[in-house]
């Protein structure tokens, strides 16, 4: 203690000196830090730049094999460093000697690199891998479990044109379903998610776009010839129930069934007037949306 008391008061010079440093250390030490943020701010946002994803992602993440090449060189470097202690004064004598021809192999070294960079760049841009698919909605899935039929099914996509009210197409998935023990048939539709505004009375000439109500609208106009058009393309399959009766799909009757899976909204009021639509045109339609699948039970109930 008394050694330390002695110490501190015969270089008190010294500490007085580095107290007056302080300030400017601790500029430094924010400076430092302040480019350690840039750095990761940098690191974390240029991946996000199109096409440099995974040329990063290479570097940062090589290949497992990788690890033998590496693990070759450096212990050859290890080796030659413990054989050859002195080598590195005369890489450096010979690099002075020639360091113009060094700086410029250098340059055309990082030009090269630079270079396949690029490239690589460019054709991760032009030829971007294929997005994965968008999962599924739980009651997509519900539309293609809920039935299980002895039968075929037929499938077809049907594009609802909605430039009337200002809304992009609606792809409609569709499944018909034929039962060849009762001989009936009928059809399953499901309508994705769209834009459907609050719905409210009409004011100065302007109706709110209802989406969902005129997909599934029209398509009470279009289901009799998707039916004939998925009878002629024979995608809607065939049963056998023995050698004697032996019946096709096409055979069976369409019941009228028509069971619509809906990820939007529909009022009371345009439920009962779908229902009508179709009832007038031959059809009887059950819809579906999301409350369905909290109030069934039974998953494979129709």
């Amino acid at each position: 203690m008394l050694m330390a008391r002695s110490f501190s008061i015969k270089h008190w010079p010294s500490w007085l000196a580095a107290c007056a440093l302080l300030p400017s250390l601790w500029s430094g030490i924010k400076w430092l830090l302040d480019w350690a943020e840039r750095l990761d701010f940098i690191a974390s946002h240029i991946s996000g730049i199109e096409g440099s994803g995974a040329v990063f992602g290479a570097l940062t993440n090589p290949p497992p094999w990788a690890i033998f090449p590496t693990a070759i060189i450096g212990g050859a470097l290890i080796w030659y460093d413990v054989k050859h202690p002195n080598w590195w004064r005369k890489v450096g004598a010979t690099a002075n000697k020639y360091r113009v021809t060094l700086i410029i192999c250098i340059a055309a070294f990082c030009f090269l690199a630079g270079g396949v960079l690029a490239v690589t760049a460019y054709r991760q841009y032009r030829y971007p891998p294929p997005p994965p698919p968008p999962e599924e909605s739980a009651l997509l899935k519900r539309a293609q479990s809920d039935f299980r039929i002895s039968g075929g099914i037929g499938q077809a996509n049907e594009s609802i044109d909605l430039q009337d009210i200002g809304v992009f197409p609606v792809s409609v998935r569709i499944w018909f379903y034929s039962d060849l023990i009762s001989m009936g048939r009928f059809l399953v539709l499901y309508v994705p998610e769209t834009m459907d505004m609050q719905a409210s009375p009409e004011i100065h000439g302007f109706k709110p776009v209802r989406s969902t109500y005129e997909t599934i609208n029209k398509m009470s106009d279009r289901y009799p010839d998707i039916i004939k058009r998925i009878d002629a393309s024979g995608s809607a399959g065939l049963g056998d129930l023995g050698a004697e009766n032996w019946r096709y799909s096409t055979q069976a009757v369409f019941t009228g069934a028509i069971y619509v899976y809906y990820e939007g909204n529909l009022t009371e009021a345009e439920k009962v007037t779908l229902r009508q639509i179709y009832k007038d045109k031959g059809a009887m339609v059950f819809l579906r949306d999301r409350r369905y699948m909290v109030e069934s039970t039974a998953p494979n109930n129709r």
